[in-house]
C-alpha cells in the first residue's frame, strides 16, 4: 500500500467524515499526485453539503468534496514533468479540462463537456479516486492546466484564484468590459469584489457595485480594490437602487446576487441602450413574472448568462494576484485546520456565526 490520505467524504446531504481514503500505488501516464497545501470554499460547497445538488446530475456520492486547491506536486509521471514543465515540490494551481475529445471540447469549451467520464473536482465518487481538495492528497489528471505558483505568497491571497477567475471571465470575457466602460456590479459577495477587480484591471471608468445594509464591510473593500461607487440598496424597496443611480447609465450590468430577482429587473433599466446585461448569480430555479422581452428588443440589449471560468481567465486572475497591486486581507475572513473542514463549511453559510460575515474562507492542509 502507497499510504493513506485524511479526505473529508460526503455520503450524503450533511453527511461528512474524515476518512482515511488510500493512496494510488500508482499513476496513469501522465497524472500527478500532490499535497494540499490549501483549499478555498465558495458557495457551492455549502449547497453540496445540505444537498442541494442532489438531484443535479453532477454529484457521486461517496465524494471527497471541494474543488479548489493550492496543491503541492507529491510524485508524478515522465509524461507529466514533460508536459507541465514542473518537478516534485513545486507550488501550483491548476485548471482541469474535460474530457478533451467531445466536439464541445475540442471547441474550447470544458463547461459543456459531454463525456460521461469526466472526472468532476469535488463531485467525484471517491472510487474513482482523490479528486476532492478537503484532503491531504488530491490527483491531477493529464488533461489539466498547470501554473506554477512562488514561494512566499500567503495561500489566502492564492486561493483568491476562483473569484477573481469568475470575475474576469463575467465582466471582462462574458460582459465584455473595456477602457472607459461604465459598469454595474449587482452583489457585494465573492463574485462581486472580483469583477470589481476584473472591471479595474480592464479600465473600467466608473465601477458602481451594490449590497444591502448588511454588506457595508463589503461594500468598504470593494472601494479600496477600485470601485468608484458603493450604493446601499434597500431590499424591501423594488425602486431603491434606480432612484439612486438612474437609468441607462451604464454600458454592462453584472448581477452576481444569490435568489434575489430584483437585480435583473435593475439591470435591465440601468444598463444603456445596445449594452450588456450578464447574469451570474443562481436564482434557485425561481422564474421572474415581472419580466418584459421587449425591453431587450427595444433597448437592444445582450443578455448572457455565465457560469465557471476559462483557463485564460484564471491566468489573468493569478496575474493580478501576484503583481502587487491590490490588499487583499480584509477578504480573508477565516481560516481553518483540515480537522475543521466541516465548520468552515458551516460558518461559510452561515449556520456558526464568528463575530464576523464571512467572505472568503480558506482550509488549510494538514
Amino acid at each position: 500500500m502507497a499510504g493513506m490520505s485524511r479526505s473529508w467524504v460526503q455520503s450524503g446531504p450533511r453527511k461528512m467524515s474524515l476518512m482515511e481514503v488510500p493512496l494510488p500505488d500508482t499513476l496513469a501516464d501522465g497524472d500527478a499526485l500532490a499535497r494540499v497545501e490549501a483549499s478555498g470554499l465558495c458557495g457551492s460547497d455549502y449547497e453540496q453539503y445540505i444537498g442541494n445538488f442532489d438531484e443535479s446530475g453532477i454529484l457521486e456520492y461517496p465524494c471527497i468534496i471541494g474543488h479548489e486547491p493550492l496543491l503541492r506536486i507529491d510524485r508524478l509521471t515522465p509524461a507529466a514533468k514533460e508536459r507541465w514543465n514542473v518537478e516534485e515540490g513545486d507550488r501550483v494551481l491548476t485548471w482541469p479540462l474535460g474530457c478533451t475529445v467531445c466536439q464541445n471540447c475540442a471547441a474550447g469549451n470544458r463547461l459543456a463537456c459531454t463525456s460521461p467520464g469526466r472526472i468532476r473536482r469535488g463531485y467525484a465518487s471517491v472510487e474513482r479516486g482523490l479528486w476532492g481538495s478537503l484532503s491531504e492528497y488530491m490527483m491531477i489528471a493529464a488533461n489539466t492546466v498547470i501554473h506554477k505558483i512562488p514561494e512566499g505568497v500567503p495561500a489566502e491571497d492564492v486561493l483568491l484564484f476562483n473569484p477573481l477567475a469568475a470575475g474576469f471571465d463575467w465582466a471582462v470575457s462574458r460582459g465584455g468590459v473595456t477602457i472607459g466602460d461604465d459598469v454595474l456590479i449587482l452583489g457585494s459577495g465573492q463574485r462581486g469584489l472580483a469583477s470589481v477587480v476584473a472591471c479595474r484591471e480592464a479600465g473600467a471608468n466608473r465601477i458602481i457595485i451594490t449590497g444591502t445594509p448588511n454588506s457595508t464591510e463589503k461594500l468598504k473593500i470593494a472601494l479600496k480594490l477600485g470601485a468608484t461607487d458603493a450604493i446601499v440598496v434597500d431590499p424591501n424597496e423594488p425602486s431603491s437602487l434606480i432612484d439612486q443611480i438612474g437609468s441607462e447609465v451604464v454600458d454592462v450590468a453584472l448581477d452576481v446576487t444569490p435568489n434575489a430577482m430584483q437585480p435583473i429587473m435593475d439591470s435591465l433599466v440601468a444598463v444603456r441602450r445596445c449594452g450588456t446585461v450578464v447574469l451570474g448569480g443562481l436564482k434557485g430555479m425561481n422564474k421572474l413574472p415581472d419580466f418584459v422581452p421587449d425591453q431587450l428588443v427595444l433597448k437592444s440589449l445582450d443578455l448572457r448568462g455565465a457560469l465557471g471560468y476559462s483557463a485564460r481567465s484564471q491566468k489573468r486572475a493569478i496575474d493580478a494576484i501576484l503583481s502587487g497591486r491590490y490588499d487583499f486581507s480584509d477578504w480573508h475572513t477565516h481560516t481553518l485546520p483540515l480537522d475543521r473542514a466541516e465548520e468552515a463549511i458551516q460558518i461559510l453559510g452561515g449556520e456558526i456565526k464568528t463575530g464576523r460575515a464571512p467572505i472568503h474562507v480558506t482550509v488549510m492542509g494538514s
